[in-house]
């Protein structure tokens, strides 16, 4: 394999956000319906789909948000398929475990805290199984717009995402000659240490673009009794879970995320992100919204930037790309006071994986 010796000068750091995903135009077909990948306010659409022939099981949770998020009527209807539970369909469900995130965290009564977290538990359980699937159906590892962007991809580069699924992790591992990245270090220190993935006993190489998931992953599998052991889980051999979705490693899709970020998992993770983000020369931003509620991902920028400065070193040069770029763009400006020019936003991945600007 010959030497990427001009890509030692180049480090890019690209922020996957849910459009990322989204974007690719990935989906997948169960039970007569089409499933495409969610965002935070099209999650129970979507779940609604894919729940479609089991809408039951959706009863439980379903009651206790309407009691809370409706001001209507608690009660299922009648009604069968997707329909049972098309009044959840707009709910934001970062909202609603936020919401019941906090009343565990209170001092409420000790039914109300159960039911709380059990809600919480349940919804993180049904994502688990929602990602999974797509990210194991609808011919995931032969995305083309996602192989054009990994064939833009340098081993001294870095990805960071919130992304849950594997649709990237896998064109990454099939395209090993390219990239030299697979599941057994491709996922950074912190998860080579625990979660380490038994088909792999090689030597790390020096370079290779590391994959950084902040929010957890569906292949990543918790051991059953895993606290305070190492390693606490493995990475699986599928791109996703088929069972025991309440193993998989995923951060609960909320706002805040305080507790979270305390946790030795996510603390290192962000940690990681925070080292790779202060080397960048370039930030690409591909789908990710900057929504004022995500404090979390805001800091973390302000003390990249912060660092930067102190190291006297220039800014890296933003790129974001976005149906909604110039917004984003704007705001943000207004967040962190760098302005992002014009050349610089792409409306589309499709734009921005086809275009030769920024090389």
């Amino acid at each position: 394999m010959k030497s990427r010796k001009s890509s030692s000068s180049r480090r890019v750091t690209y922020v996957l956000g849910a459009g990322f995903s989204i974007g690719s135009g990935h989906f997948a077909r169960y039970a007569g319906a089409r499933i495409d990948m969610p965002l935070q306010r099209s999650f129970f659409k979507v779940l609604n789909d894919f729940k479609n022939k089991q809408t039951k099981s959706l009863d439980p949770i379903a009651e206790k948000i309407r009691l809370y998020f409706s001001p209507s009527t608690y009660r299922t209807t009648k009604k069968t398929g997707r329909d049972r539970h098309k009044d959840l369909d707009k709910l934001s469900v970062e909202e609603v475990v936020t919401f019941f995130d906090e009343i565990g965290q209170s001092d409420r009564s000790k039914s109300e805290i159960a039911t709380a977290t059990q809600v919480n538990q349940d919804l993180v359980k049904f994502a688990a199984e929602l990602i999974s699937f797509l990210s194991l159906k609808g011919s995931p590892g032969k995305n083309q717009l996602i192989k054009k962007f990994v064939s833009r991809i340098k081993q001294t580069d870095a990805i960071i995402t919130f992304n849950w699924d594997t649709l990237l992790d896998r064109v990454l591992s099939n395209n090993q000659q390219h990239t030299r990245w697979q599941r057994g270090y491709g996922y950074g220190p912190t998860i080579r240490k625990l979660f380490p993935y038994k088909k792999w006993r090689g030597k790390t190489p020096e370079h290779y673009p590391r994959l950084l998931k902040l929010h957890g992953s569906v292949n990543w599998v918790s051991n059953s009794n895993s606290e305070g052991k190492q390693p606490a889980g493995k990475i699986s051999e599928e791109w996703g879970a088929k069972a025991n979705y309440e193993r998989v490693v995923m951060m609960a899709p909320k706002m805040i995320k305080v507790q979270e970020l305390k946790e030795d998992l996510y603390k290192k993770l962000w940690k990681e992100a925070e080292t790779q983000l202060i080397r960048s020369k370039r930030l690409v931003f591909i789908g990710y919204s900057f929504p004022p509620a995500d404090y979390a991902v805001a800091n973390l920028l302000r003390r990249v930037f912060s660092k930067i400065k102190k190291k006297k070193r220039k800014i890296p040069q933003i790129v974001i790309v976005d149906p909604e770029a110039s917004e984003r763009a704007r705001n943000f400006e207004e967040s962190f006071g760098i302005h992002i020019e014009i050349e610089n936003m792409f409306l589309s991945l499709s734009s921005f994986v086809t275009s030769s600007r920024l090389g």
